[in-house]
C-alpha cells in the first residue's frame, strides 16, 4: 500500500477521534436505538420483544437508560446547551445491574450481528467496572477502530479511488464516524466488499481462496442491516462465476440471499414499531405497490421532482449534523460540492477495454439499483400509506452508492500520473481540512457555545 493511504487512514482516524470527543453522546440519528440494539446483542437477543402497546424492544441496564436520558432533550433542539455540571453529572452514573424496557424502534430490523463491536465495548466497560459515560466513550473508540483496520486491510487489496478518499472526508462521513452508530462500520464493510471484488478481478483464479467467504460474509452483514446494499450480491456472483470460474459457488451466494430475504420478511411480520402510523403493515404495503406498479411511478416521480425535498438529500449529503438539525450556514455546501466535483473529474478515468467497462457498469447498476431501494424501503417502512411522496428519506443514505460509482469511474492517486497527482493531493488536502475546520466549528457552536 503505498504511504499516501497509510497517512489518510492516520489522519481519518485522528480528526474522527477528536471529533468523537467534542461531540456530546447520541447525537447523530438514532444513535439511542443502535446503543439499545448493541447491549441487547449482548444478553442474546437476536429478535426483539414486543410489549402490548410498545414498540419493539427490550430491557436494558437502568444505568444506561438514566445515562441516556441525559442527553435525550439535545435533538431538535438548537438553543439547548450543554454545561460543565450536565457533563460531569453524567460522567458520575454507573451500571446500575437492573434493567428496564427500552423500544430498539427500526433497529430491530436490523440483524444485530454487525453490533459486535458496539457489544464488545459496552460489556468490556461493564466488566471492567467503568461509568457508563467511560463505558460508551469506549465504544466509540472501538468502533472507530474498528472501521478504520476495515479501511486499512481494503486499501491493502485494492488501492481505492482517490474521490473515495473524497467521499470518506466531508462533514456527513467524519460526524458519522465519529459517533457510534452503524454508518462507519458498514461503510467499511462495504468497501472491503467492493475491494475484494476489484482484487478477485485481478487474480482470477489465483486469488486467494479466503477472499470469497469473507466477501459473502461481509455482504450479509451489511445487507442484512442495510436492505438497500442488497444489490453488491451481484458482485459475488459475478466473481465466483467469471472470475473464480466456480460456479458451483452460486449455490453460497443464493444461500446468503435467502438468508437476507428470509430475515428481513421474518422481521417485518413481527416487528411493532409505533412512531410512523403507516396504515397498513409493510408487508400488504410492499404487496399493493406491487400490484399497483403505475401508482409506484408516480409517486416516485413525485419525490424526485420535489425541489424541497432534492435541497434537504443535497445538505444532508454532503452535511447535516446531529439529528439533521444542525446545518452549516450554506456557503459551505457549496465550497464542498466544488472540492468533490473538482476532485470527481480530475481523477476521471473511463474505462478503457471490454472487460474495464463492463465491470464499471456492473458497479454503476448496483448503486443505482441501492437508490432505488433507498427510496422503496422508505415508503414501505416509513411513509404512511397511500402516498404522494416519500418520506424519510437522508442525504447520508447515498453515500456508499456514491463510492460504488467512485470505483467505477475514478483512478487511484498513483494512477493519475505526476500533474494529475499533485492536483488530486492537492484538493483532498483543501477538502480534508475544510470538512474537518468546518464540522469542528460547528460541533462547538451547536453544542456548547450560547447563542
Amino acid at each position: 500500500m503505498p504511504s499516501v493511504y497509510k497517512i489518510f487512514l492516520i489522519l481519518l482516524f485522528a480528526c474522527s477521534a477528536w471529533l468523537s470527543t467534542i461531540t456530546p453522546p447520541f447525537q447523530s440519528p438514532d444513535e439511542f436505538e443502535h446503543i439499545t440494539r448493541a447491549y441487547l446483542l449482548g444478553h442474546g437477543e437476536f429478535v426483539l420483544d414486543a410489549p402490548a402497546g410498545q414498540s419493539s424492544g427490550g430491557e436494558i441496564d437502568m444505568g444506561l437508560k438514566q445515562y441516556m436520558a441525559r442527553f435525550t432533550d439535545l435533538p431538535f433542539h438548537q438553543s439547548r446547551k450543554l454545561t460543565k455540571t450536565e457533563i460531569g453529572s453524567a460522567k458520575q452514573i454507573t451500571w446500575a445491574g437492573n434493567n428496564e424496557f427500552r423500544p430498539a424502534l427500526c433497529m430491530a430490523y436490523y440483524f444485530p450481528a454487525i453490533y459486535a463491536v458496539h457489544t464488545t465495548g459496552l460489556f468490556l466497560g461493564k466488566y471492567l467496572d467503568l461509568s457508563v459515560d467511560t463505558s460508551y466513550r469506549l465504544t466509540r473508540m472501538l468502533v472507530l477502530l474498528s472501521t478504520c483496520l476495515i479501511f486499512y486491510y481494503s486499501f491493502l487489496l485494492f488501492n481505492p479511488p482517490a474521490l473515495v478518499l473524497g467521499l470518506l472526508f466531508i462533514p456527513m462521513s467524519l460526524f458519522q464516524f465519529s459517533s457510534a452508530s452503524l454508518d462507519g462500520i458498514a461503510t467499511a464493510i462495504a468497501v472491503f466488499v467492493i475491494s475484494v471484488f476489484m482484487r478477485i478481478r485481478i487474480d482470477g483464479e489465483k486469488a486467494k481462496p479466503y477472499l470469497f467467504p469473507l466477501m459473502l460474509l461481509a455482504w450479509v452483514l451489511i445487507a442484512s442491516s442495510r436492505l438497500q446494499l442488497f444489490p453488491i450480491i451481484l458482485l459475488a456472483a459475478v466473481a465466483t462465476y467469471f472470475y473464480l470460474k466456480r460456479p458451483l459457488y452460486l449455490i453460497y451466494v443464493i444461500l446468503a440471499a435467502a438468508f437476507v430475504i428470509g430475515w428481513q420478511i421474518l422481521m417485518m411480520k413481527t416487528i411493532v414499531d409505533g412512531r410512523v402510523q403507516l396504515g397498513a403493515s409493510s408487508a400488504d404495503i410492499v404487496s399493493y405497490y406491487f400490484t399497483h406498479p403505475l401508482h409506484l411511478i408516480k409517486v416516485f416521480i413525485s419525490t424526485l421532482t420535489d425541489a424541497e425535498l432534492l435541497r434537504g438529500l443535497f445538505s444532508s449529503f454532503f452535511g447535516l449534523l446531529g439529528w439533521l438539525d444542525t446545518p452549516f450556514t450554506g456557503r459551505e455546501y457549496i465550497y464542498l460540492l466544488g472540492l468533490i466535483s473538482s476532485l470527481f473529474f480530475v481523477s476521471l478515468k473511463p474505462p478503457n477495454g471490454l472487460q474495464a467497462k463492463l465491470t464499471s457498469s456492473l458497479l454503476i447498476g448496483v448503486s443505482a439499483a441501492a437508490i432505488a431501494i433507498v427510496f422503496f424501503a422508505m415508503l414501505v417502512t416509513w411513509t404512511p400509506h397511500p402516498a404522494t411522496l416519500i418520506e424519510g428519506i437522508q442525504g447520508r443514505y447515498f453515500i456508499i452508492p456514491a463510492i460504488i460509482v467512485a470505483y467505477a469511474m475514478n483512478s487511484s492517486i498513483q494512477s493519475c500520473g505526476l500533474f494529475r497527482g499533485i492536483l488530486v493531493l492537492t484538493l483532498l488536502l483543501f477538502l480534508g481540512a475544510y470538512s474537518f475546520i468546518s464540522t469542528e466549528h460547528l460541533l462547538w457552536d451547536r453544542y456548547y457555545v450560547p447563542s
